[in-house]
């Protein structure tokens, strides 16, 4: 599946400074958790095999969840920004044809999955008896990633993120303020509470 993605995701370091962004389109058609209106979107550009974002996910993703989007109070959306890491592709893959089988809850409990255990290296297998047992079709999902099937939307992500500044992940947008890399719990709580 990688051919030639490597190449086209070739990691970039160092921040840029972030263009204006047009809210409606950060989040169009993207997977998202928590209320529609929430009065604070977060969008974040994230790589499952990129170090900082596992550690954002493992120190922050939880509390966050339950005291912001589960509470109505953060609309959370998520986008690929694929750092060429191995398995970075298709990881971004079988949680979009999760997405594609079951919507959003899907992509989600998938996201989650693929965090809790990428570490050990993409196996798809483990992933499709997972989507299994969240109720997915194993073989469509297994299809889906074998023909790549939203290959074409995951790099778009990344080359949306990089026309607006994104040069590393993880990197967020909390309504249209823009911050590079892992943030504490407790800076990012910070940061919601201050556009509540």
């Amino acid at each position: 599946i990688n051919d030639g993605i490597k190449a086209y995701v070739a990691q970039e370091t160092g921040t840029a400074a972030p263009v204006e962004v047009d809210e409606e389109e950060l989040i169009e058609d993207q997977p998202f958790l928590g209320d529609e209106d929430a009065p604070v979107t977060i969008v974040e550009f994230s790589d499952y095999l990129c170090g900082y974002c596992q550690l954002f996910h493992n120190e922050s993703w939880e509390a966050l969840k339950e005291n912001y989007i589960d509470s109505g109070k953060v609309k959370f959306v998520y986008r690929d920004f694929l750092l060429g890491y191995d398995g970075d592709y298709e990881a971004a893959m079988v949680a979009e044809c999760a997405r594609d089988q079951e919507g959003d809850e899907a992509f989600f409990l998938m996201h989650d999955e693929i965090f809790a255990t990428i570490s050990g290296g993409f196996d798809l297998d483990n992933y499709v008896i997972y989507g299994e047992e969240i109720g997915l079709d194993g073989e469509e999902l297994r299809e889906c990633v074998e023909n790549e099937e939203f290959g074409d939307e995951i790099l778009a992500d990344g080359e949306y993120g990089r026309s607006l500044g994104v040069r590393g992940t993880p990197a967020f947008y909390v309504n249209d303020e823009f911050v590079s890399g892992a943030m504490a719990y407790e800076d990012l709580a910070a940061l919601i509470d201050s556009k509540l």
